[in-house]
Protein backbone atom coordinates (compact mmCIF):
# COMPACT_ATOMS: atom_id res chain seq x y z
CA UNK A 1 0.00 0.00 0.00
CA UNK A 2 2.90 2.51 0.79
CA UNK A 3 4.58 1.68 -2.61
CA UNK A 4 1.35 2.58 -4.37
CA UNK A 5 0.60 5.40 -2.40
CA UNK A 6 4.12 6.95 -3.51
CA UNK A 7 3.41 5.37 -6.92
CA UNK A 8 0.28 7.43 -7.33
CA UNK A 9 1.60 10.50 -6.02
CA UNK A 10 4.42 10.33 -8.46
CA UNK A 11 2.25 10.33 -11.53
CA UNK A 12 0.08 13.47 -10.56
CA UNK A 13 3.10 15.23 -9.81
CA UNK A 14 4.02 14.15 -13.74
CA UNK A 15 0.52 15.09 -14.65
CA UNK A 16 0.31 18.26 -13.16
CA UNK A 17 4.12 19.35 -14.65
CA UNK A 18 2.47 18.64 -18.10
CA UNK A 19 -0.08 20.86 -17.72
CA UNK A 20 2.16 23.89 -16.74
CA UNK A 21 4.58 23.43 -19.67
CA UNK A 22 1.59 22.76 -21.90
CA UNK A 23 2.32 19.12 -22.81
CA UNK A 24 -1.13 18.43 -21.12
CA UNK A 25 -4.57 19.56 -20.76
CA UNK A 26 -5.80 23.15 -19.09
CA UNK A 27 -7.21 26.02 -20.12
CA UNK A 28 -5.65 29.70 -19.54
CA UNK A 29 -2.80 30.84 -20.58
CA UNK A 30 -0.18 28.07 -19.25
CA UNK A 31 -1.67 25.88 -22.57
CA UNK A 32 0.63 26.42 -25.53
CA UNK A 33 -1.18 27.91 -28.59
CA UNK A 34 0.47 27.29 -31.85
CA UNK A 35 -0.54 29.17 -34.56
CA UNK A 36 0.55 29.30 -38.53
CA UNK A 37 1.40 32.53 -39.99
CA UNK A 38 1.76 32.78 -43.35
CA UNK A 39 3.53 36.22 -45.07
CA UNK A 40 5.07 36.56 -48.72
CA UNK A 41 7.96 38.33 -47.63
CA UNK A 42 11.22 36.44 -48.28
CA UNK A 43 13.40 39.41 -48.83
CA UNK A 44 12.23 40.19 -45.36
CA UNK A 45 12.09 37.01 -43.54
CA UNK A 46 15.18 37.99 -41.28
CA UNK A 47 12.70 41.06 -39.35
CA UNK A 48 9.54 38.56 -39.63
CA UNK A 49 11.77 36.34 -37.68
CA UNK A 50 12.63 38.55 -34.95
CA UNK A 51 9.16 40.27 -34.92
CA UNK A 52 7.85 36.28 -34.43
CA UNK A 53 10.54 35.74 -32.14
CA UNK A 54 10.25 38.96 -29.76
CA UNK A 55 6.70 38.40 -29.62
CA UNK A 56 6.84 34.92 -28.50
CA UNK A 57 9.25 35.88 -25.61
CA UNK A 58 6.45 37.64 -24.12
CA UNK A 59 3.79 35.81 -24.79
CA UNK A 60 5.41 31.99 -23.84
CA UNK A 61 1.45 30.49 -24.28
CA UNK A 62 2.28 31.33 -28.22
CA UNK A 63 3.76 29.48 -30.47
CA UNK A 64 3.98 31.15 -34.12
CA UNK A 65 5.26 28.66 -37.60
CA UNK A 66 5.67 31.00 -39.65
CA UNK A 67 5.23 30.00 -43.65
CA UNK A 68 6.35 32.32 -46.59
CA UNK A 69 4.54 31.82 -50.05
CA UNK A 70 5.00 34.89 -52.87
CA UNK A 71 2.61 37.46 -54.29
CA UNK A 72 2.01 35.17 -57.52
CA UNK A 73 1.75 31.79 -55.89
CA UNK A 74 -0.37 32.97 -52.80
CA UNK A 75 -3.71 32.74 -54.17
CA UNK A 76 -3.34 28.89 -55.32
CA UNK A 77 -1.52 28.24 -51.57
CA UNK A 78 -4.32 29.50 -49.84
CA UNK A 79 -7.29 27.96 -52.21
CA UNK A 80 -5.24 24.59 -51.85
CA UNK A 81 -5.22 24.99 -48.23
CA UNK A 82 -8.85 25.82 -47.68
CA UNK A 83 -9.67 22.73 -50.30
CA UNK A 84 -7.78 21.05 -47.70
CA UNK A 85 -9.45 22.36 -44.46
CA UNK A 86 -5.75 23.74 -43.30
CA UNK A 87 -5.66 26.99 -43.23
CA UNK A 88 -3.12 28.91 -41.53
CA UNK A 89 -4.69 30.17 -38.45
CA UNK A 90 -2.88 34.21 -39.66
CA UNK A 91 -2.78 34.84 -43.60
CA UNK A 92 -1.31 37.34 -45.76
CA UNK A 93 -4.00 38.85 -48.31
CA UNK A 94 -4.94 42.02 -50.01
CA UNK A 95 -7.63 43.77 -48.13
CA UNK A 96 -9.84 44.72 -51.01
CA UNK A 97 -9.43 41.37 -52.44
CA UNK A 98 -10.08 39.41 -49.15
CA UNK A 99 -14.15 38.95 -49.82
CA UNK A 100 -13.98 36.08 -52.09
CA UNK A 101 -12.17 33.92 -49.01
CA UNK A 102 -14.61 35.80 -47.18
CA UNK A 103 -17.75 34.58 -48.82
CA UNK A 104 -15.80 30.90 -49.13
CA UNK A 105 -16.54 31.23 -45.11
CA UNK A 106 -12.66 31.10 -44.65
CA UNK A 107 -12.53 34.22 -42.90
CA UNK A 108 -13.11 35.15 -39.05
CA UNK A 109 -14.94 38.94 -38.40
CA UNK A 110 -12.90 41.26 -36.47
CA UNK A 111 -15.70 43.79 -35.02
CA UNK A 112 -15.58 42.13 -31.95
CA UNK A 113 -11.90 43.18 -31.19
CA UNK A 114 -11.89 46.57 -33.28
CA UNK A 115 -12.20 48.70 -30.28
CA UNK A 116 -9.24 50.86 -29.18
CA UNK A 117 -7.35 48.98 -32.00
CA UNK A 118 -8.64 50.42 -35.06
CA UNK A 119 -8.50 54.06 -34.42
CA UNK A 120 -4.92 53.03 -33.95
CA UNK A 121 -4.32 53.54 -37.37
CA UNK A 122 -3.27 56.05 -39.80
CA UNK A 123 -6.93 56.18 -41.43
CA UNK A 124 -9.31 53.88 -39.50
CA UNK A 125 -10.91 54.14 -43.25
CA UNK A 126 -8.22 51.58 -43.97
CA UNK A 127 -10.03 48.88 -42.11
CA UNK A 128 -13.45 49.33 -44.44
CA UNK A 129 -11.53 48.20 -47.65
CA UNK A 130 -12.47 44.38 -46.16
CA UNK A 131 -15.73 45.51 -44.95
CA UNK A 132 -17.89 42.29 -46.41
CA UNK A 133 -21.98 42.16 -45.52
CA UNK A 134 -21.11 45.24 -42.68
CA UNK A 135 -18.18 43.04 -41.09
CA UNK A 136 -14.53 43.29 -41.17
CA UNK A 137 -11.89 40.60 -42.08
CA UNK A 138 -8.92 42.13 -42.61
CA UNK A 139 -6.23 44.07 -40.33
CA UNK A 140 -4.16 46.46 -42.70
CA UNK A 141 -0.68 46.52 -42.56
CA UNK A 142 1.47 47.66 -44.90
CA UNK A 143 0.63 50.42 -47.63
CA UNK A 144 0.51 49.72 -51.16
CA UNK A 145 0.06 51.69 -54.19
CA UNK A 146 1.19 53.36 -57.47
CA UNK A 147 2.36 56.52 -57.06
CA UNK A 148 4.06 59.64 -59.04
CA UNK A 149 7.66 59.57 -59.39
CA UNK A 150 8.88 62.59 -61.21
CA UNK A 151 12.27 63.95 -62.35
CA UNK A 152 12.56 66.57 -60.10
CA UNK A 153 15.59 68.23 -61.63
CA UNK A 154 14.23 68.53 -64.77
CA UNK A 155 11.22 70.38 -63.14
CA UNK A 156 13.44 72.68 -61.55
CA UNK A 157 15.22 73.38 -64.70
CA UNK A 158 12.06 74.10 -66.57
CA UNK A 159 10.59 76.06 -63.57
CA UNK A 160 7.84 73.42 -62.85
CA UNK A 161 5.92 72.38 -60.10
CA UNK A 162 3.71 69.97 -59.58
CA UNK A 163 -0.14 70.70 -58.92
CA UNK A 164 -2.31 70.78 -56.64
CA UNK A 165 -5.98 69.99 -58.90
CA UNK A 166 -5.97 67.99 -61.78
CA UNK A 167 -6.48 71.20 -64.75
CA UNK A 168 -2.84 71.90 -63.38
CA UNK A 169 -1.70 68.02 -64.18
CA UNK A 170 -3.40 68.87 -67.87
CA UNK A 171 -1.11 71.80 -67.82
CA UNK A 172 1.37 69.96 -66.78
CA UNK A 173 1.32 67.28 -69.11
CA UNK A 174 0.89 69.95 -71.88
CA UNK A 175 4.38 71.90 -70.81
CA UNK A 176 6.32 68.48 -70.18
CA UNK A 177 5.02 67.69 -74.14
CA UNK A 178 6.92 70.45 -75.03
CA UNK A 179 10.06 70.18 -74.10
CA UNK A 180 10.86 67.17 -76.67
CA UNK A 181 10.23 66.61 -79.89
CA UNK A 182 10.82 62.89 -79.38
CA UNK A 183 7.71 60.99 -80.08
CA UNK A 184 8.91 58.69 -77.49
CA UNK A 185 9.12 61.12 -74.62
CA UNK A 186 6.44 60.49 -71.97
CA UNK A 187 5.35 63.59 -70.17
CA UNK A 188 3.86 60.65 -67.56
CA UNK A 189 5.35 57.16 -68.82
CA UNK A 190 1.80 54.27 -68.79
CA UNK A 191 1.74 50.79 -68.97
CA UNK A 192 -0.93 50.00 -71.84
CA UNK A 193 -1.57 46.33 -71.03
CA UNK A 194 -4.19 44.71 -68.92
CA UNK A 195 -3.78 45.53 -65.78
CA UNK A 196 -1.14 48.42 -65.97
CA UNK A 197 -1.24 51.72 -64.90
CA UNK A 198 -3.17 53.43 -68.23
CA UNK A 199 -6.36 51.65 -66.95
CA UNK A 200 -5.57 52.69 -63.48
CA UNK A 201 -5.93 56.39 -64.67
CA UNK A 202 -9.45 55.49 -65.76
CA UNK A 203 -10.18 54.23 -62.30
CA UNK A 204 -8.91 57.77 -60.86
CA UNK A 205 -11.39 59.61 -63.15
CA UNK A 206 -14.39 57.66 -62.03
CA UNK A 207 -13.26 58.22 -58.00
CA UNK A 208 -13.10 61.83 -58.75
CA UNK A 209 -16.96 61.33 -60.48
CA UNK A 210 -17.95 59.34 -57.09
CA UNK A 211 -17.03 62.07 -55.04
CA UNK A 212 -18.25 64.62 -56.58
CA UNK A 213 -22.04 63.01 -57.49
CA UNK A 214 -21.66 61.45 -54.00
CA UNK A 215 -23.09 58.15 -55.78
CA UNK A 216 -20.71 56.60 -52.76
CA UNK A 217 -23.83 56.98 -50.45
CA UNK A 218 -25.88 54.64 -51.77
CA UNK A 219 -26.00 51.83 -49.33
CA UNK A 220 -26.33 49.36 -52.57
CA UNK A 221 -22.93 51.21 -53.96
CA UNK A 222 -19.95 48.62 -52.09
CA UNK A 223 -22.43 45.71 -53.58
CA UNK A 224 -22.04 46.44 -57.26
CA UNK A 225 -26.01 45.97 -57.65
CA UNK A 226 -26.61 49.96 -58.57
CA UNK A 227 -28.10 50.49 -62.16
CA UNK A 228 -25.35 52.32 -64.17
CA UNK A 229 -27.63 54.87 -65.35
CA UNK A 230 -28.12 56.85 -69.13
CA UNK A 231 -26.62 59.55 -67.47
CA UNK A 232 -23.83 57.83 -65.26
CA UNK A 233 -22.87 56.56 -69.13
CA UNK A 234 -22.39 59.54 -70.61
CA UNK A 235 -20.30 60.84 -67.91
CA UNK A 236 -18.12 57.61 -67.98
CA UNK A 237 -17.94 58.02 -71.91
CA UNK A 238 -16.69 61.40 -71.27
CA UNK A 239 -14.14 60.21 -69.03
CA UNK A 240 -13.07 57.49 -71.65
CA UNK A 241 -12.99 60.49 -74.68
CA UNK A 242 -10.92 62.23 -72.51
CA UNK A 243 -8.04 59.79 -71.54
CA UNK A 244 -8.19 58.75 -75.45
CA UNK A 245 -7.73 62.29 -76.60
CA UNK A 246 -4.68 62.51 -73.51
CA UNK A 247 -3.06 59.75 -75.20
CA UNK A 248 -3.36 60.90 -78.59
CA UNK A 249 -1.66 63.87 -77.81
CA UNK A 250 1.58 61.58 -76.84
CA UNK A 251 0.89 63.09 -73.33
CA UNK A 252 1.18 59.06 -71.94
CA UNK A 253 4.36 58.46 -74.95
CA UNK A 254 4.55 55.08 -76.33
CA UNK A 255 1.94 53.44 -74.02
CA UNK A 256 0.83 50.71 -76.21
CA UNK A 257 2.11 47.74 -75.11
CA UNK A 258 4.61 48.91 -72.80
CA UNK A 259 5.18 47.23 -69.28
CA UNK A 260 6.46 47.94 -66.41
CA UNK A 261 10.02 47.10 -66.84
CA UNK A 262 10.25 49.36 -70.15
CA UNK A 263 8.26 52.14 -68.44
CA UNK A 264 10.79 52.50 -65.98
CA UNK A 265 13.44 52.25 -68.34
CA UNK A 266 12.16 54.78 -69.96
CA UNK A 267 12.00 57.30 -67.16
CA UNK A 268 15.46 55.75 -65.88
CA UNK A 269 17.11 57.15 -69.54
CA UNK A 270 15.45 60.62 -69.43
CA UNK A 271 12.96 59.80 -72.02
CA UNK A 272 10.43 60.04 -69.21
CA UNK A 273 9.67 62.96 -67.29
CA UNK A 274 7.12 61.02 -64.79
CA UNK A 275 6.18 57.46 -63.87
CA UNK A 276 3.32 55.60 -61.95
CA UNK A 277 5.21 52.87 -59.61
CA UNK A 278 4.31 51.17 -57.05
CA UNK A 279 5.88 52.93 -53.75
CA UNK A 280 7.28 49.35 -52.59
CA UNK A 281 8.96 49.17 -55.86
CA UNK A 282 10.86 52.18 -55.51
CA UNK A 283 13.97 50.24 -55.24
CA UNK A 284 14.26 49.28 -58.95
CA UNK A 285 15.43 53.41 -59.67
CA UNK A 286 18.25 52.77 -57.19
CA UNK A 287 20.70 53.00 -60.12
CA UNK A 288 19.62 56.39 -61.04
CA UNK A 289 22.37 58.90 -61.03
CA UNK A 290 22.21 62.67 -61.14
CA UNK A 291 18.87 62.61 -60.40
CA UNK A 292 16.37 63.89 -57.77
CA UNK A 293 13.16 62.22 -57.13
CA UNK A 294 10.04 63.59 -56.16
CA UNK A 295 6.64 61.95 -55.63
CA UNK A 296 2.76 62.61 -54.97
CA UNK A 297 -0.29 61.38 -56.54
CA UNK A 298 -2.90 62.48 -59.39
CA UNK A 299 -4.48 65.30 -58.11
CA UNK A 300 -8.63 65.81 -58.36
CA UNK A 301 -10.14 67.98 -60.15
CA UNK A 302 -10.20 71.46 -58.30
CA UNK A 303 -12.47 72.08 -55.18
CA UNK A 304 -12.38 68.68 -54.23
CA UNK A 305 -9.71 67.49 -51.52
CA UNK A 306 -8.53 64.48 -52.62
CA UNK A 307 -5.27 62.73 -54.33
CA UNK A 308 -6.09 59.48 -56.27
CA UNK A 309 -3.59 56.53 -55.33
CA UNK A 310 -4.70 52.85 -56.99
CA UNK A 311 -3.75 51.56 -54.22
CA UNK A 312 -4.55 48.73 -51.38
CA UNK A 313 -3.35 47.37 -48.29
CA UNK A 314 -0.76 44.43 -47.57
CA UNK A 315 -3.40 43.21 -44.72
CA UNK A 316 -3.75 39.83 -42.66
CA UNK A 317 -6.93 37.84 -41.82
CA UNK A 318 -7.09 35.04 -39.25
CA UNK A 319 -8.70 31.66 -40.76
CA UNK A 320 -12.17 31.27 -39.46
CA UNK A 321 -11.60 27.78 -38.46
CA UNK A 322 -8.31 28.86 -35.87
CA UNK A 323 -8.50 26.85 -32.27
CA UNK A 324 -7.15 29.99 -31.17
CA UNK A 325 -8.37 33.37 -32.42
CA UNK A 326 -7.77 34.99 -29.21
CA UNK A 327 -3.99 34.41 -29.72
CA UNK A 328 -4.28 35.52 -32.89
CA UNK A 329 -5.09 38.99 -32.21
CA UNK A 330 -2.85 39.60 -29.62
CA UNK A 331 -0.25 38.40 -32.44
CA UNK A 332 -2.00 40.57 -35.00
CA UNK A 333 -2.83 43.54 -32.27
CA UNK A 334 1.48 42.99 -31.77
CA UNK A 335 2.28 43.06 -35.64
CA UNK A 336 0.47 46.12 -36.12
CA UNK A 337 1.94 48.01 -33.25
CA UNK A 338 3.44 51.53 -33.62
CA UNK A 339 6.62 50.08 -32.20
CA UNK A 340 7.15 47.22 -34.52
CA UNK A 341 5.38 48.91 -37.36
CA UNK A 342 8.11 51.53 -37.22
CA UNK A 343 10.76 48.33 -36.96
CA UNK A 344 9.47 47.01 -40.02
CA UNK A 345 9.28 50.91 -41.93
CA UNK A 346 13.07 51.19 -40.29
CA UNK A 347 14.60 48.40 -41.73
CA UNK A 348 12.57 47.93 -45.39
CA UNK A 349 11.21 51.71 -45.91
CA UNK A 350 7.52 50.73 -46.35
CA UNK A 351 4.86 52.94 -45.63
CA UNK A 352 2.99 51.91 -43.29
CA UNK A 353 -1.15 51.39 -42.47
CA UNK A 354 -0.27 51.97 -38.18
CA UNK A 355 -0.89 55.75 -37.02
CA UNK A 356 2.01 57.72 -35.26
CA UNK A 357 5.11 56.00 -37.78
CA UNK A 358 8.08 58.22 -38.04
CA UNK A 359 9.40 57.68 -41.51
CA UNK A 360 13.59 58.75 -41.49
CA UNK A 361 14.60 58.28 -44.67
CA UNK A 362 13.59 61.44 -46.90
CA UNK A 363 12.28 59.45 -49.33
CA UNK A 364 9.91 57.31 -47.44
CA UNK A 365 8.80 60.56 -46.02
CA UNK A 366 8.19 62.48 -49.45
CA UNK A 367 6.36 59.21 -50.66
CA UNK A 368 4.04 58.39 -47.74
CA UNK A 369 2.89 62.07 -47.77
CA UNK A 370 2.00 61.55 -51.42
CA UNK A 371 0.30 58.47 -50.40
CA UNK A 372 -2.03 60.28 -47.64
CA UNK A 373 -5.52 59.31 -49.44
CA UNK A 374 -4.37 55.75 -49.70
CA UNK A 375 -7.22 53.31 -49.93
CA UNK A 376 -10.25 55.37 -49.72
CA UNK A 377 -12.77 53.01 -48.99
CA UNK A 378 -15.44 55.31 -49.60
CA UNK A 379 -15.25 54.35 -53.05
CA UNK A 380 -14.54 50.21 -52.72
CA UNK A 381 -17.04 48.17 -53.93
CA UNK A 382 -15.97 45.43 -51.56
CA UNK A 383 -19.09 43.59 -51.01
CA UNK A 384 -20.37 42.20 -54.22
CA UNK A 385 -22.42 38.99 -54.11
CA UNK A 386 -21.26 38.40 -57.71
CA UNK A 387 -18.28 37.57 -59.49
CA UNK A 388 -17.15 39.20 -62.40
CA UNK A 389 -14.41 36.74 -63.26
CA UNK A 390 -15.80 35.99 -66.50
CA UNK A 391 -16.04 39.38 -67.97
CA UNK A 392 -13.12 41.52 -66.18
CA UNK A 393 -10.71 40.67 -69.31
CA UNK A 394 -13.28 41.31 -71.82
CA UNK A 395 -14.41 44.89 -70.27
CA UNK A 396 -10.59 45.87 -69.09
CA UNK A 397 -9.69 45.32 -72.91
CA UNK A 398 -12.76 47.14 -74.39
CA UNK A 399 -11.67 50.55 -71.97
CA UNK A 400 -7.76 50.07 -73.25
CA UNK A 401 -8.25 49.51 -76.63
CA UNK A 402 -10.31 52.36 -76.98
CA UNK A 403 -7.98 54.72 -74.68
CA UNK A 404 -5.22 53.30 -77.47
CA UNK A 405 -7.28 54.47 -80.22
CA UNK A 406 -7.74 50.61 -80.88
CA UNK A 407 -11.06 48.78 -81.24
CA UNK A 408 -14.51 48.66 -82.55
CA UNK A 409 -15.75 51.34 -80.78
CA UNK A 410 -16.79 54.60 -82.06
CA UNK A 411 -17.45 56.45 -79.34
CA UNK A 412 -16.85 56.29 -74.90
CA UNK A 413 -20.01 55.85 -74.90
CA UNK A 414 -20.77 52.55 -76.22
CA UNK A 415 -17.56 51.52 -74.45
CA UNK A 416 -19.82 52.41 -71.07
CA UNK A 417 -22.63 50.55 -72.74
CA UNK A 418 -20.85 47.63 -73.17
CA UNK A 419 -19.44 47.41 -69.88
CA UNK A 420 -22.15 48.15 -67.75
CA UNK A 421 -24.31 45.14 -70.35
CA UNK A 422 -21.95 42.64 -68.96
CA UNK A 423 -21.76 43.90 -65.33
CA UNK A 424 -26.01 43.52 -65.68
CA UNK A 425 -25.51 39.82 -67.30
CA UNK A 426 -23.37 38.40 -64.30
CA UNK A 427 -25.65 40.87 -61.48
CA UNK A 428 -28.17 38.23 -63.32
CA UNK A 429 -26.20 35.09 -63.78
CA UNK A 430 -25.64 35.30 -60.15
CA UNK A 431 -29.64 35.49 -59.17
CA UNK A 432 -29.23 39.08 -58.02
CA UNK A 433 -30.85 42.27 -59.34
CA UNK A 434 -29.39 45.20 -60.18
CA UNK A 435 -31.27 48.24 -58.31
CA UNK A 436 -32.03 51.81 -58.63
CA UNK A 437 -29.96 54.60 -56.70
CA UNK A 438 -31.97 55.10 -53.45
CA UNK A 439 -29.48 58.33 -52.88
CA UNK A 440 -29.94 61.26 -55.48
CA UNK A 441 -26.37 61.87 -57.10
CA UNK A 442 -25.15 65.77 -56.79
CA UNK A 443 -24.75 67.82 -59.67
CA UNK A 444 -20.75 69.07 -59.79
CA UNK A 445 -18.08 70.96 -62.17
CA UNK A 446 -17.34 68.41 -64.65
CA UNK A 447 -15.82 70.61 -67.05
CA UNK A 448 -12.30 68.85 -66.56
CA UNK A 449 -13.54 66.66 -68.70
CA UNK A 450 -13.64 69.36 -71.69
CA UNK A 451 -11.37 68.47 -74.53
CA UNK A 452 -8.97 70.94 -75.29
CA UNK A 453 -8.41 71.79 -78.89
Amino acid sequence: MKKNKWFALGLLLIALASCASGEGGGGGRNKVQKIKFLHIWSESASQFTKICNDFMSENEDIQIETIVSDYTNVPNYLNSQIMSRSLPDVFFYWSTQVAGYVQAGACLPLDDYMANWADTFRDVESWDLAKVGGKHYSVPFRCTGEVVVYNKTLFDEQNLVFPTDFQGFEDLLVSLRKISSNPSFSPIALTGINGGTLPAMYTAFQNFGELITHSYEDPNFSKGLLIDSEENRVLEGRMLDKLKDLNSKGYFGQADGKTKDTSIRNFMEGNAAMLLLNNNNLYLLDELEGVELGFASIPAPRGLDYTYVHSDFDGFSIAKQTKYPDACVRFLKYLTSKDVSQYFSDQTDSVMAAGGVEYKNAVTQSVSAAMKDCGKAVFAQNDKEYSTTNIDTKNNEAILNYILGKGRFANGKEVADYVWSNNLTAINDAGLTAVEASVAPQSGDFSWLDIRQ
